[in-house]
């Protein structure tokens, strides 16, 4: 009810396996080693296409091709996102355990009002069998305050929520009023500052899990994908763990220059910020970490 997207672009639309498959391939082939998934609901691929599972099926075509290390997905909302695909995101070792589930709220009144189909319920549900089946995966997702009728009881709920689940990765967006979309009828708004507050509270909140989660990986040997040098910093390389995707959520700053761009190296995590974690090149192979 928030979003104008599906009235600007139209209804879904899969690409073909066969584009997509040869578009991966292609980038393979130039040494690429991650391919990101995302739409606007990456778990509604190939349903248009009568697909049986069709995300399931498009990743095992795509953990097939040579060269690809690391497959990720994005923007995977909670109605569809099934058995079949959670035990093929834990038995498929190019499949980055790493899921974006975009949940906008917890509150079940907040959710209905969004048009949600999911309950709280069945949301605890995916995250309790994503966390079960899929040991060590991270989930990021995003939030909205400010959303018409959301109440000082709603946000405390989403809040509490947060703070129970311990999220690895999450953004947070105040209510925009878009005009086109159902929410722009809705009469009780919240005012701007307000939502703007929640967000910041949200984050601040987020910050602190996140700072926690990151000081438990100290000492851990991880995989790191090398990005090579920061725009910004010369001589300072970076690189990401599977759990960690480009641009949105933090990096591993490696403590070492002789490490060539596009490799997958074992580091071992030796300190930790905010977001940001801390890396040299471990002695040791990475044997009984997952990706």
């Amino acid at each position: 009810s928030f979003c104008i997207i599906p009235k600007i672009r139209g209804r879904f639309r899969s690409r073909s396996p066969e584009s997509i498959i040869a578009e991966a391939e292609h980038f393979a082939q130039r040494g690429v080693k991650e391919f990101n998934l995302i739409s606007q609901d990456t778990t509604m691929y190939g349903v248009d296409l009568k697909m049986k599972d069709g995300l399931v099926q498009l990743l095992k075509s795509l953990s097939r091709i040579d060269g690809l290390e690391w497959l990720r997905l994005f923007y995977c909302y909670p109605t569809f996102i099934n058995s079949e695909l959670i035990e093929y995101i834990a038995s498929e070792e190019k499949v980055c355990k790493y899921v974006d589930v975009p949940l906008q709220h917890t509150h079940d009144f907040m959710l209905k009002r969004m048009k949600r189909q999911e309950t709280e319920k069945e949301v605890r549900k995916m995250i309790d069998e994503l966390r079960t089946k899929v040991p060590g995966i991270a989930l990021r997702t995003t939030f909205i305050t400010g959303f018409p009728g959301e109440t000082d009881e709603h946000f405390k709920h989403l809040i509490e929520f947060v703070r129970e689940i311990e999220f690895d990765h999450m953004g947070v967006f105040a209510y925009s009023h878009e005009e086109g979309t159902t929410a722009y009828d809705y009469e009780d708004l919240v005012p701007g500052e307000i939502a703007v507050a929640r967000r910041e509270e949200l984050m601040s909140l987020q910050q602190e899990i996140c700072r926690n989660k990151n000081g438990a990986r100290v000492g851990e040997v991880l995989p790191v994908l090398i990005e090579g040098s920061d725009p910004g910093e010369e001589y300072l390389v970076t690189g990401r763990l599977a759990t960690q995707a480009p641009e949105i959520d933090g990096q591993v700053i490696i403590e070492e220059s002789d490490v060539e761009s596009g490799q997958i190296v074992p580091m071992l995590i030796t300190g930790a910020t905010d977001y940001d974690l801390v890396a040299r090149r471990a002695e040791e192979t990475v044997e009984k970490v997952s990706t």
